[in-house]
């Protein structure tokens, strides 16, 4: 088998994994697969991207209408 022939296959056979697990599986197979990637990165890296992607803090109303 070709090496592009394995990918498409290996793409098919992850497509065809999650297609069967609940949304609820399928996040948190995301969840271990971000965790690994992150194993590469040092810790100011790890500060930076958690201030980049959480979400902003609102203004406290005053109060009122």
């Amino acid at each position: 088998m070709k090496k592009n022939e394995k990918e498409e296959l290996m793409y098919d056979v992850a497509v065809a994994m999650l297609k069967q697990m609940s949304p609820g599986s399928v996040f948190q197979f995301a969840i271990d697969r971000q965790l690994q990637l992150m194993e590469l990165y040092d810790e100011d890296k790890l500060k930076k991207m958690l201030k980049q992607y959480s979400p902003k803090q609102k203004k406290k109303s005053s109060g009122g209408f």
